[in-house]
């Protein structure tokens, strides 16, 4: 399970992440993940989980992203 993402990268506290960093913070998380992962299927699902986010899907990801943190801020 990943922890919650915080501000800490970047921004001024109380300012939530872009979406960019978000994303990004999250392919982080995921390879950090399968660092960690003892088994193999799992390390392998993990990086290309992480593989695929930081690539083509990051385009969606983000947009889907930036879209949520548009509507919590009442946008």
């Amino acid at each position: 399970m990943l922890p919650v993402l915080s501000h800490k990268r970047g921004r001024g506290r109380g300012q939530r992440p872009t979406a960019e960093q978000f994303v990004d913070e999250v392919a982080r998380r995921l390879l950090a993940a399968a660092d960690a992962e003892p088994d193999e299927e799992g390390r392998g699902r993990l990086r290309e989980l992480a593989r695929a986010e930081g690539g083509v899907a990051r385009n969606v990801f983000v947009d889907v992203t930036a879209a949520v943190i548009t509507r919590q801020k009442g946008g």
